[in-house]
């Protein structure tokens, strides 16, 4: 986070102390409209319906071979803000189905959800006139992905899509999963990478807080945890600004943290601390870390510079025998 950045936040913070809720997406809607416009689209959504959302996320199951019976116990791996398709993510979904885990994969980044987070940034960079309906920019493959990846790069930049916001994939994933009968319902662990970490951190604290999501207009009464036996984040931002941090509030439910003591994009320090803040509240370590002198992104072969494939291999044992313990 750059210094500009990190004032912008601290404003929010500020402004969430104006409004009657507290709560800082209201609060960042009074004035990013006009001073802070490029994040105005990430943090003040048009609240959808829960149909909607269902509508709008794609996902996949996948099953492992013979010599394992169903129900399975699941794993759903909440992908960051690279492709659901990636090798990475084909190599983590494979390790797990060979070990008798079935797998889900929610692809948070469809095509409508392009389509509609697009419009304005196109026409600043001269993809496509003005004027043009969306549909008509989405007919060429090589243009298509182009947008495809300013879209990642607008998630990433905390411009679009921000991880409370993409929270309610997480619950819409889980309500998908324990209806299908070949899943253990109480057997489900999730994996979240980077911004789907994020994305996790933030879905189960406004859970655990019962508070609505942002861009959400209700949310099923039944509670929205159940079944979920452990989770494994990777190198998910605990920045000012996300309600992790906010709140410093998280579910009985047994999570591990795999950090990266190089990593500058999210800055492993910052969870550490919320972790510690936690641990002493519940009074034993509901919340535990693994450290590798690694980088963001280290276990990811389409970032060359940050790959470590050591630290692949440790980081996919390690995960296996935590959600194995739970």
């Amino acid at each position: 986070m750059s210094p500009l950045e990190y004032l912008q936040y601290l404003l929010l913070v500020a402004m969430s102390w104006m409004t009657p809720t507290g709560d800082l997406y209201d609060s960042a809607c009074l004035l990013t409209k006009y001073l802070f416009r490029e994040y105005h689209e990430g943090v003040c959504p048009k609240p959808l319906t829960w149909e909607k959302v269902q509508a709008e996320l794609e996902y996949e199951f996948f099953y492992p071979s013979t010599g394992h019976f169903a129900p399975y116990p699941l794993v759903i791996l909440v992908h960051g803000s690279s492709s659901a398709n990636s090798v990475t993510m084909q190599k983590r979904r494979a390790f797990f189905l060979q070990l008798g885990y079935a797998v889900m994969v929610p692809d948070s980044f469809t095509e409508p959800r392009v389509k509609a987070g697009l419009a304005l940034p196109l026409q600043k960079k001269g993809l496509y006139a003005p004027g043009a309906s969306a549909p008509d920019i989405f007919t060429d493959s090589a243009a298509y992905q182009k947008q495809v990846d300013l879209f990642y790069e607008r998630v990433s930049d905390g411009h679009a899509f921000l991880p409370a916001v993409r929270a309610a994939d997480v619950f819409v994933a889980l309500d998908a999963a324990r209806k299908n009968p070949r899943i253990d319902s109480n057997g489900i662990s999730i994996v979240g990478f980077s911004h789907g970490a994020s994305t996790v951190l933030e879905a189960l604290t406004l859970a655990e807080l019962g508070k609505p999501l942002p861009g959400m207009k209700r949310l099923p009464k039944e509670r929205l945890a159940t079944g979920v036996r452990s989770i494994v984040l990777y190198y998910p931002s605990c920045q000012p600004g996300h309600y992790y941090a906010w709140h410093s509030v998280w579910p009985q439910i047994p999570t591990l943290m795999i950090l990266g003591s190089q990593d500058e994009l999210c800055r492993p320090g910052n969870c550490q601390a919320i972790n510690r803040t936690i641990n002493q509240r519940v009074g034993f370590p509901l919340i535990q870390e693994v450290m590798y002198n690694a980088p963001h992104n280290f276990d990811m072969e389409e970032f060359p510079k940050d790959y470590m494939p050591e630290y692949e291999q440790r980081a996919l044992m390690d995960t296996l025998r935590f959600i194995g313990s739970h």
